[in-house]
């Protein structure tokens, strides 16, 4: 039973579902979870567990319904500001919409995925870990081995309805041992640096502080981290900044992507895809999430 039910208006046009794909990017994600009508994920806020359901009965708006097993209180106030940076319902995209409109290429994306708002994940922690697993890997096998680390280590919702987890704390992942990490499938450099980067936040590091930093500035302090080069850091600014001009250009799906989308002869390197996607700045980032979603669509994913 949820402790508190609210309605928000998303600026439109809004769609919950198209937003949840572009989040949770496989179906077998058991963070984020979506069946078809509402959007179900477990949150450890200052150590209490939240459970948030949300779902979008019209156009005009979506309902969340909030259990809690702590002392989050007050709720409303927590999880607005979460809400809106998640599912990003407050973006005005109206000048990517006209961008778009008068960009040959990217049209007819823009029109199938109208509704679409980029989104964030809660943290910039999250954003960086799920930069480290999804390395050198297929997506599919990046959402396992995030599933096995929630699984593992991230705190258990136990009330009504299907058992779910949290993303793994900070201070949960700092003291794990590398031979559990590397048991539930991350390489010996991917479950250090997880570590690593979990014992800095949860010895206070401020990385939400980072918002308030330059794309260089933050390019800077991120790829101090083990593990993290550009790429990831790219990643992080996108997904966990909400910084949508930036297209992670050493993505090799998105890659793939953008040459069939110009009709190139060959996949082009990191280097070109920068130089290529410079003339869509400041909408980059974007295209990115319209790719992730195309790529989804042609695979059945994403329903009418």
């Amino acid at each position: 039973m949820a402790d508190l039910v609210f309605y928000l208006k998303p600026l439109p046009p809004f769609r919950l579902d198209l937003t949840v794909w572009a989040l949770r990017r496989m179906p077998h994600n058991e963070i984020d979870r979506w069946d078809g009508r509402s959007y179900t994920r477990v949150l450890a806020l200052d150590r209490d567990l939240v459970k948030l359901e949300v779902s979008q009965p019209d156009e005009n708006r979506i309902v969340v319904a909030v259990a809690s097993r702590g002392k989050a209180v007050p709720l409303k106030q927590r999880i607005v500001p979460l809400i809106e940076k998640m599912l990003g319902i407050r973006k005005d995209l109206a000048r990517f919409q006209k961008f778009a409109s008068g960009t040959r290429q990217v049209a007819m994306l823009a029109t199938d995925f109208a509704g679409f708002k980029p989104p964030r994940f809660p943290t910039i922690y999250e954003a960086l870990v799920n930069a480290v697993a999804c390395q050198q890997v297929s997506l599919h096998v990046c959402i396992v081995l995030l599933n096995r680390l929630a699984g593992a280590w991230g705190r258990l919702w136990t009330g009504s309805g299907r058992q779910a987890r949290a993303f793994p704390l900070p201070e949960d992942l700092a003291r794990a041992p590398l031979r559990e990490l590397r048991a539930l499938g991350f390489s010996a450099t991917k479950a250090g640096a997880i570590i690593a980067i979990s014992a800095q936040a949860a010895a206070g590091m401020d990385l939400e502080g980072l918002d308030k930093k330059t794309d260089t500035e933050v390019m800077q302090i991120l790829t101090r981290f083990p593990g993290i080069g550009p790429w990831s850091a790219d990643y992080a600014m996108l997904r966990g900044l909400g910084r949508t001009h930036i297209f992670p250009g050493d993505d090799s799906g998105a890659r793939r992507s953008l040459q069939l989308l110009l009709a190139l002869k060959e996949r082009p390197d990191a280097r070109r895809t920068g130089e290529l996607t410079r003339a869509w700045h400041p909408h980059a980032g974007l295209l990115y999430f319209h790719f992730l979603l195309n790529k989804l669509r042609s695979k059945g994913y994403l329903g009418p």
